[in-house]
């Protein structure tokens, strides 16, 4: 007596497709050609934002949108032409050479930063899905670590704040090349922070608050 086969409505990773497959184990590409990479993929579609901008979906295998990543209107005919897919809060599409696939980001790419550059491309506002050309910088390593936020679990909603439970006040710093520097004990949390933001302004001219 044959098993029972199950029918699957489905999106194809690569071209995009909807198709319809019956049996046990759904696959991921609607045809071999889309499977081994010999068929055109399907251009990403894009909404035009009220501020200028352009917003164009990420992907996740089954097809379905997990989230959007904008550009600006002049780079969105750029960017539609392949899907793109959320990778560790960045945008990001496979590209197939000798064999293998290679994830590019799309935020280097829209600066020229290829694979092989050491820089690296800064988002000003920390918002990995913000590719507006305003909002990216192309920086070094230790010049990008600038632009940090605070750590999760702090104290302080102030960068550069802790809670001195010894003191019992507030703690004002600065992380300056791999060093902590103390700038001072006080009762209020919003100088502390004034405190702590003009450090930085002078000595981590790259950072962002």
């Amino acid at each position: 007596m044959p098993s029972h086969r199950t029918r699957w409505d489905l999106s194809c990773v690569q071209c995009g497709n909807a198709f319809v497959f019956t049996g046990h184990r759904p696959p991921m590409y609607c045809t071999k050609a889309c499977r081994y990479g010999t068929t055109q993929k399907r251009l990403s579609e894009s909404v035009a934002l009220p501020n200028g901008a352009v917003q164009i979906p990420l992907r996740k295998k089954d097809g379905s949108v997990r989230a959007y990543v904008i550009v600006d209107a002049a780079d969105a005919e750029w960017a539609c032409q392949w899907r793109w897919h959320w990778t560790d809060g960045y945008a990001t599409r496979n590209v197939k050479a000798n064999g293998r696939y290679t994830g590019y980001c799309l935020h280097r790419e829209l600066m020229g930063v290829g694979s092989g550059d050491a820089r690296e491309v800064d988002h000003r506002d920390r918002d990995r899905l913000n590719c507006r050309r305003e909002n990216l910088r192309v920086l070094t390593k230790p010049e990008n670590a600038q632009n940090r936020p605070s750590y999760r679990g702090a104290s302080s909603r102030f960068r550069g704040v802790g809670w001195d439970r010894k003191a019992n006040n507030w703690r004002a710093y600065v992380r300056f090349q791999g060093k902590q520097q103390y700038l001072g004990n006080f009762e209020n949390e919003e100088i502390a922070a004034e405190v702590a933001r003009a450090a930085r302004t002078q000595l981590l001219p790259c950072a962002v608050d």
